[in-house]
C-alpha cells in the first residue's frame, strides 16, 4: 500500500513556500493522503504572496491542486499582504490557498491585509479562494480587505470565496471588509462569499462590514442549491450604502430555495448603521437575519436580530427571525 505523503513539520516560511512550490510542480497531485502539518507560527512579512496553487490554464482552470490534509496546529501565519497580486489575470482564484478539492485545513490562523489596487474577477478566500468536497474547520481569519476606489473588481471576499459541496464548521472571521463604490458582480460574506450546497455551523463574524455590493452577509453573501448556516452569529457592525439595490444581511446576504438558516443570531455593536443609507422605508432588501430571496421558500428557524427601525429580519419573510433589543441581546439568554 502507497504510504502517505508526510511533509514533515513545517517551522520556518522557506518550508512554506518550497511545500507551495511543490503543490504548483503538481507533486502534490492526488495525494489525497497527503498530510501536511505547521508546527510554529510563520511571519510573512516582506512576502508578496502568491496563493498554494497558482498555476491555471487560460480558461481559468488550476493545473495543480492540493487534496491532502493541512494541520495549522493552532499557529498563525501572518503579515501576509495579499494586495500585490490580486487582481492580477494569472489569479482568478486567490488566498492561502487558491483551490482546493477533497481537502481538509484545520486549526489554522490567517492574519494580513488587502488593499484593493487592481481591477480583475477574483475569487478571493483569506484561507481559500475556492473550496470543493473540503472541509474547513477551527480556523480564524484576521485579514482586512478594503477597496474605497475601485467600481470595477468582481468576485467574492470571506474565509472561503466560493464554497461547493463543503463543510466549515468552528470557524472565525475576525477581519473588515469595506467596499464604499458600487461593484456589480461581489459577493462578500464572514465566512463564505458564495455557498453552493455546502453547510457553514458553529461559526462567527465578528468583522465590520460596510458594503456596496449585490450580496453581503455577516455569515455568508449568497446561499444557493441546500446550503445551509445552522447555530452561527454575527455580532460586527454592519453599514449598507446605496440606495437599496443590493441584498444586506446580518446572516446571509441572498438566500435561494430549499436553503436554511437556523438557530442563528446577528447583534451588531449599534444595531444596523444606516446613516449612509438612502433606500426608502421599510427597506426591502436589508434584513437583520437575510437581505434577499433569489427564489424559492428558504427555511428559517429559531433566529434573533437586533431590533433596528424600519428593518425587519427578511423583507419576504417575516418569520426569518425575531426582533430583540440589542441589550437583550447581550444576555446569556
Amino acid at each position: 500500500m502507497e504510504q502517505p505523503i508526510q511533509a514533515g513539520m513545517m517551522r520556518i516560511k522557506d518550508e512554506l513556500l518550497q511545500f507551495a512550490k511543490a503543490v504548483d510542480n503538481g507533486e502534490y497531485d492526488n495525494k489525497t493522503d497527503a498530510v501536511v502539518s505547521l508546527d510554529a507560527d510563520l511571519d510573512l512579512i516582506g512576502v508578496a504572496w502568491t496563493p498554494i496553487g497558482s498555476k491555471f490554464e487560460s480558461d481559468g482552470t488550476l493545473q495543480h491542486y492540493f487534496s491532502g490534509k493541512f494541520y495549522g496546529n493552532g499557529h498563525t501565519i501572518s503579515n501576509l499582504d495579499f494586495s500585490e497580486n490580486y487582481g492580477k489575470t494569472e489569479y482568478p482564484s486567490f488566498g492561502f490557498f487558491s483551490e482546493v478539492y477533497g481537502a481538509e485545513i484545520s486549526g489554522l490562523t490567517i492574519q494580513g491585509k488587502l488593499d484593493v489596487s487592481n481591477s480583475g474577477y477574483v475569487y478571493f478566500g483569506t484561507v481559500a479562494g475556492v473550496a470543493a468536497d473540503s472541509k474547513i474547520s477551527d480556523c480564524v481569519s484576521d485579514v482586512s480587505f478594503t477597496d474605497t476606489e475601485r467600481a470595477d473588481i468582481n468576485g467574492t471576499v470571506a474565509m472561503c470565496g466560493y464554497a461547493i459541496d463543503s463543510t466549515i464548521e468552528y470557524c472565525q472571521n475576525k477581519g473588515n471588509f469595506s467596499i464604499t463604490k458600487y461593484v456589480g458582480q461581489f459577493w462578500m460574506g464572514g465566512i463564505a462569499g458564495v455557498a453552493e450546497n455546502s453547510t457553514v455551523q458553529y461559526c462567527a463574524n465578528t468583522g465590520d462590514m460596510t458594503s456596496w455590493t449585490p450580496h453581503t452577509g455577516g455569515i455568508v453573501g449568497q446561499m444557493i442549491e441546500n446550503s445551509k448556516v445552522i447555530n452561527c452569529y454575527s455580532i460586527g457592525k454592519i453599514v449598507p450604502l446605496g440606495n437599496g439595490t443590493t441584498d444586506f444581511g446580518g446572516i446571509a446576504g441572498t438566500v435561494g430555495a430549499d436553503t436554511e438558516i437556523r438557530h442563528c443570531y446577528f447583534a451588531g455593536e449599534v444595531e444596523v448603521d444606516v446613516s449612509q443609507y438612502t433606500a426608502t422605508t421599510p427597506y426591502k432588501r436589508l434584513g437583520g437575519i437575510a437581505g434577499g430571496v433569489s427564489s424559492g421558500t428558504p427555511v428559517f428557524k429559531n433566529n434573533y436580530f437586533t431590533e433596528t427601525e424600519n428593518v425587519t429580519a427578511c423583507n419576504k419573510h417575516a418569520e426569518a427571525g425575531t426582533a430583540k433589543s440589542l441589550d437583550s441581546m447581550k444576555t446569556e439568554d
